[in-house]
């Protein structure tokens, strides 16, 4: 196991950097799936390891009058904060927020590893590379809304990702999903890839289908998640051509499924409905009002 220090003092554990698997997210003849099985076997030293913790992840968490609060019941390093003692305003790099500058009173701060975001969420690995987050928030939203969308989006300045000053070998990468009680089950499956804690909690209603559709698209993730939500979505009506609906052919940009997998003709709508679940389609800045703040446990 290697170490990489800052100049802190403090060590930082890279997954990949165990045994064989040295630097192997750089080798372009490796297969993608010889990356995620590598990091899968690795994941139980990992999770809930915030010693070894390579970056920050922060969340806003949007304040719903009278509504849950945020528990963290998954095992995940987290860790409840204001934000205008952590957060930065992006309209003018290192400058802090004040408090009316800002949405959201609070954020949840995720102690992650890059591996394992990188590999599974390409819009994350944009950010971290340097990508503008103007030009990759209008990306991921043309292709949420299909190739044929001309409809523009005004985003808000203090709605858009940004890293936030610090060491360059721990980044903090400020994250504001559009739902933020599904996103410590995308992690969850980012290390494990079990999809068992996410069916049973849309199964039993805890976390809304469209909230955690909406993260797939917004993060960019590879179909085996958005293969998943879809067969979920249209349950038994789902066909064996459920598993080619999506595919990862081009793995280092900004893509997903086609649109499709929130939409559905008329007549579908009837049995969709029986399982609780809305196809209306929203901007991305759309947060449900009820959804639970809610993370399971491994």
């Amino acid at each position: 196991m290697t170490h990489s220090h800052d100049g802190t003092g403090a060590s930082t554990t890279h997954p990949l950097a165990q045994g064989d698997t040295s630097s192997i997210l750089h080798l372009e003849e490796v297969p993608r799936e010889y990356f995620v099985q590598s990091l899968r076997a690795l994941a139980p030293n990992f999770w809930d390891k915030s010693e070894t913790s390579d970056c920050t992840i922060i969340i806003p968490i949007p304040q719903v009058s009278g509504g849950p609060s945020y528990t963290n019941a998954a095992g995940l390093p987290t860790s409840k904060t204001h934000t205008n003692t952590s957060l930065y305003d992006p309209s003018d790099s290192g400058r802090r927020a004040s408090e009316s500058t800002l949405e959201f009173p609070l954020c949840l701060r995720l102690q992650l590893h890059v591996d394992y975001l990188s590999t599974h969420s390409s819009y994350i690995r944009a950010l971290l590379s340097g990508a503008n987050p103007l030009d990759l928030v209008h990306t991921t939203m043309n292709t949420y809304n299909g190739p044929r969308s001309d409809r523009r989006y005004s985003v808000p300045t203090n709605r858009l990702p940004h890293l936030s000053p610090g060491p360059l070998n721990h980044p903090t990468l400020y994250l504001p999903v559009p739902d933020p009680s599904s996103f410590c089950l995308i992690a969850h499956w980012m290390y494990f890839g079990d999809i068992t804690y996410m069916a049973e909690c849309l199964d039993k209603k805890i976390l809304h289908w469209e909230g955690l559709a909406r993260n797939a698209e917004y993060l960019g993730v590879s179909s085996e998640l958005k293969i998943f939500l879809k067969m979920w979505y249209y349950g038994e009506d789902c066909d064996e051509d459920c598993d080619t609906a999506c595919n990862d052919n081009d793995y280092n940009e900004v893509d997903g499924c086609d649109s499709t997998i929130a939409s559905g003709d008329e007549s579908d709508h009837e049995k969709e409905s029986s399982r609780g679940r809305q196809r209306t389609r929203r901007p991305l800045s759309y947060q449900e009002p009820e959804t639970k703040l809610w993370c399971n446990q491994r």
